[in-house]
Formats: C-alpha cells, structure tokens, sequence
C-alpha cells in the first residue's frame, strides 16, 4: 500500500514537475485520498514555485526557509540557494519512510535538533528503514533511503523514484 501511494504521488509530482512547479510543502496533510477511487491527490501550492523563476508573483522572499520541518529536504532547511525538484523527492520519501515504518523520520527530535541533524552532511539520518522493518527488500529500502539523501545531487529524480516504484509494485 505504501509503494502504491508513493507511486501515485510520484505521478503527480511528475505532472507537476513536467510543468514546471515544485510543490515544496508536500507532506500527508497536503495529500488528499479520494473517496471514489482511493486516488491520492496533491494539495495546497501555496508555496510553490516555479521552476524557472517566472512566477507572477513571489509569495516567499529569498534567504526564507518554508516548508514543514519534518518533510523538508536539507537544501530548504538552510534557506539560501536554489530548490529544485529533488526536494519534492526527498519529501515523498520522507512520506514513504513514514508509511512503511509508522514512524517520523526524526522522531523523538525537537526541530532545532532535528534541524542539526539534516544539516550537518557528515552525519546519516538517525533511524532508517532497516532500524524498523528489518526484512524489507532492499530495492524498497534502498528507493526510500536514496530519495532521502541529504546531498540533492546523489537523490533519484522522480522519473528514477517513480520507475524504481514501478519495480517494486
């Protein structure tokens, strides 16, 4: 169930993504499941931004961090530089992370805290998947700890994200 809602956000962010948008809020709150068909629709893009910098209107000022702490990609958290759409993976992830765990990727961690955490490049993230569920496959493992790679460089792109999905299912 998990792979299959990772898959249908990723086709989203895809759509979004192809166009231009980077979502840069995602997380369970902003991912609707229809009643109808079980579909996941993605919502609020009140702080999305698009791609190209030829957005109508800015609605953040530069140097601001923005995002929810518990899904923001490193790049975010430092608030300086450009965002891409490899934080919108490392925020699916995060979401992956925490549907097939049940547990937040920094549990039990303050945000200063966990924002020392995601910053400092030198150190893991304190739990992985493997710390939960031991028996997991590692193509599934390996999907969810890559998307959440602290460098954005060494993270999937969504289009890898969705066909590493695409495999598992």
């Amino acid at each position: 169930k998990a792979a299959e809602l990772g898959r249908q956000i990723a086709d989203a962010l895809q759509y979004c993504h192809d166009r231009g948008i980077i979502h840069r809020d995602l997380k369970p709150q902003n991912v609707m499941i229809r009643k109808d068909d079980q579909r996941a629709i993605l919502m609020d893009f009140g702080i999305g931004k698009w791609t190209d910098g030829s957005a109508t209107q800015a609605l953040t000022m530069s140097g601001m961090r923005v995002g929810t702490p518990r899904y923001m990609a490193p790049e975010q958290a430092k608030a300086e530089g450009p965002i891409t759409p490899a934080a919108d993976v490392y925020a699916l992830a995060t979401i992956v992370f925490e549907a097939v765990t049940g547990h937040a990727a920094y549990e039990g961690l303050d945000y200063e805290k966990g924002f020392q955490w995601l910053l400092d490049p030198t150190r893991r993230h304190p739990t992985a998947v493997r710390d939960f569920i031991p028996q997991l496959s590692r193509e599934f493992e390996a999907l969810i700890e890559i998307g959440r790679e602290k460098d954005s460089e060494k993270r999937w792109t969504i289009e890898e994200f969705r066909g590493r999905l695409d495999a598992i299912l």
